[in-house]
């Protein structure tokens, strides 16, 4: 079965289109095990024909519906299977609360983290970003930092070492609608930083000011100016490769460059862009030029004057660049989608009034078989243990429900005992048989490795219990031992981050 995506967002003149960019990067990903389908507020003829020339489907929706009826609309689009994308900063939490009312798998692109998150899954580029900055769902699954990284095919390519000696060839790129001209103010910085022979804009066809940009070159006679209009990006990654040094918005561009590896000059343009300069700017592969609308030209001059005058961390900064970006992005990112199409469970963690489904899954006859101590448990001893356990700052209860029926279906327990972090599994009785093991182990052992990225999570097991010794190595636990654990032989199985 071929499964749907659909890609909601917007772009064009007055949003800029870092959202469209980097969707399209995402389709592409996805294209050869989805369906893919965008759908936009109607916007610029030219941002549509951008996406069909992807190969992609597009569905518009009128700019004069309201929030309600693009709901409607979705529900009536999407079925229980498909797979709905947000980009956007107006997809918020009322907006996904009401998608995730109609049991769709929900997937967010996030830049910003303005408000709780209620999607299944999260994916935010940012290496300033942390699992601890994020309010969210107990079953939201984060992917955060260059891992996940949206970029276009060619700038996976592993690009060859170079050494910048001089800086003659400069490279801008300020944003496909840069409203407020930021190009243009560049570009006349640049005719005061002696030495330069080239300068190369690329800009987009909806720019506004594509007409003041030209007549300004056209006066140029010491400097060679290019303009670059909707270039692919191979061609893109071939001209940032024959360039000595980018300035340019610390959006997706900042990544591409990156991945390139380039000498850079950055800064913001929107708010949405402080955390992806923040976090490029630690790893040190970047000048910070703070905010591009308000630095004063003199200072500007002097900042880039003096960046060019550095060869040796130029050249420093292109090799921490090699280190970003691994290239396994890609796959990353279809396995998400492929684990979320697949998905029947969500979770969340146990709370008081679990107490007693608890105590029925722990003395279920399959269980107490397969557990150390056989005996039954008393129902005043689980109250107890239950509460404490509960409280327990290192003790996680996820406990997973049916994604249609929302009937509880099972629970795993991470729990840290002494030095070692042990898991366990139980399934109700009424749930097993379908292949959802798999599924929970996968799901709280990538919950709880987010929250402790260090910890080497350890199951015991019966050397008897063949189906679960197969069901934790499908689950990634390898390393194993075999020894004596509590009177009982066991296979001693190691899963880490």
């Amino acid at each position: 079965m071929r499964y749907k995506v659909f890609i909601r967002c917007d772009g064009g003149l007055s949003l800029g289109m870092g959202h469209i960019t980097r969707c399209l990067a995402l389709a592409n990903m996805l294209k050869q095990d989805f369906e893919i389908c965008f759908i936009l507020r109607k916007t610029e003829e030219k941002v549509i024909r951008l996406i069909q020339e992807n190969a992609f489907a597009c569905e518009t929706i009128s700019e004069k519906q309201t929030i309600a009826e693009e709901l409607s609309f979705l529900s009536y689009l999407l079925k229980k299977e498909d797979i709905l994308v947000l980009d956007g900063y107006h997809f918020d939490l009322a907006y996904q609360q009401e998608i995730k009312k109609q049991q769709l798998k929900l997937v967010f692109i996030d830049d910003l983290i303005a408000f709780k998150q209620v999607a299944d899954v999260v994916i935010n580029q940012s290496l300033a970003v942390k699992y601890q900055d994020y309010q969210k769902e107990n079953n939201t699954q984060l992917n955060l930092g260059l891992n996940y990284a949206l970029l276009r095919e060619p700038f996976f390519k592993l690009q060859a070492c170079r050494s910048i000696q001089k800086v003659e060839k400069v490279f801008i790129s300020m944003g496909a609608a840069d409203e407020h001209n930021t190009s243009l103010k560049v570009a006349k910085t640049l005719l005061q930083v002696p030495y330069l022979k080239e300068v190369h804009l690329m800009l987009g066809a909806i720019n506004p000011h594509l007409k003041s940009i030209h007549e300004f070159i056209a006066q140029q006679d010491d400097v060679q100016f290019k303009i670059h209009v909707n270039i692919s990006a191979d061609e893109l990654q071939n001209l940032l490769s024959q360039c000595d040094l980018a300035i340019c918005a610390a959006s997706g561009i900042l990544i591409e460059a990156c991945a390139v590896g380039i000498p850079i000059i950055s800064g913001i343009t929107a708010d949405n862009q402080k955390d992806n300069l923040r976090g490029l700017s630690e790893k040190q592969v970047l000048f910070d030029i703070g905010n591009f609308l308000e630095i004063e030209d003199e200072d500007f001059v002097k900042q880039i004057t003096q960046v060019c005058n550095q060869p040796d961390v130029l050249n420093q900064q292109m090799v921490k660049q090699r280190t970003l970006i691994d290239g396994r992005s890609p796959q990353r990112i279809l396995n998400i989608f492929k684990d979320l199409a697949a998905s029947k469970l969500i979770f969340r963690f146990a709370q008081d009034e679990d107490c007693d489904l608890y105590y029925q899954w722990a003395n279920d006859e399959v269980v107490r078989k397969n557990s150390f101590n056989q005996e039954a448990i008393q129902y005043e001893n689980h109250v107890q243990w239950f509460k404490a356990k509960l409280k327990a700052v290192n003790c996680y209860f996820y406990m997973f429900f049916d994604r249609e029926t929302n009937s509880p279906a099972g629970q795993v327990r991470i729990d840290k005992s002494g030095d070692e972090v042990i898991i366990g599994i139980s399934i109700d009785e009424h749930f097993r048989g379908k292949s959802l093991g798999l599924e929970m182990l996968g799901k709280a052992t990538l919950d709880y490795h987010h929250q402790n990225p260090e910890a080497t999570i350890i199951a015991y097991i019966k050397t008897e219990n063949i189906a679960s010794y197969k069901l934790f190595k499908k689950a990634g636990f390898g390393d194993e031992e075999t020894s004596l654990y509590q009177g009982n032989q066991i296979y001693k199985l190691f899963k880490k981050p």
